[in-house]
């Protein structure tokens, strides 16, 4: 359920594209660049964000 949420979400903004990755990550893209990389198999499901260097620590 939360991995449907996640890709909802990213797949509703503009231009972006996902793709699986490293046989079991699912991976969010625009133009060509990854944003968003989720293990849909792990229990619970995880997802890491790419921030600026600036918001890392948020």
């Amino acid at each position: 359920m939360i991995i449907d949420l996640i890709r909802e979400i990213c797949l509703s903004l503009p231009a972006v594209t996902e793709d699986i990755k490293w046989e079991s990550h699912l991976c969010f893209n625009v133009g060509g660049k990854m944003f968003l990389i989720s293990s849909p198999d792990e229990v619970p499901v995880n997802a890491t964000f790419k921030v600026p260097e600036e918001s890392f620590e948020e």
